[in-house]
């Protein structure tokens, strides 16, 4: 199952980052949590995360930029490098919590391209 189907499935609610001029979409804490899980079981990396803010319905630019990506090491196997994705990508996110910025909103990118490759 594609990562668009996971979400569909499960009811994952999809913020739209289109406002802010970034064509993505954002997931708050305990959604962006399923989505690693996904990674995690399906061997997905996880390549990495920007964090966003929503407050009062509105998507916000923080003023210092919050990401996070991970490279695949040398000689690191796929099921390594997933396995060292996604423990690095849920230590960033839940680094995260609400604050006077609003909630986190977590753009994480996963590469499926392992899919096609037939990895």
């Amino acid at each position: 199952m594609r990562i668009e189907d996971y979400i569909i499935t499960n009811n994952i609610r999809q913020y739209p980052l289109n406002s802010i001029g970034v064509n993505s979409n954002a997931y708050v804490f305990g959604d962006v949590i399923k989505i690693i899980g996904y990674a995690r079981n399906n061997v997905v990396p996880v390549l990495g995360c920007d964090v966003y803010f929503i407050k009062n319905n509105e998507i916000i630019i923080p003023e210092v930029f919050y990401g996070w990506y991970c490279d695949k090491k040398g000689n690191e196997n796929l099921k390594d490098y997933v396995c060292r994705s996604c423990s690095e990508a849920m230590n960033f996110i839940e680094s995260y919590i609400s604050n006077e910025k609003g909630t986190p909103l977590f753009d994480v990118c996963l590469d499926e391209t392992w899919m096609e490759k037939g990895e």
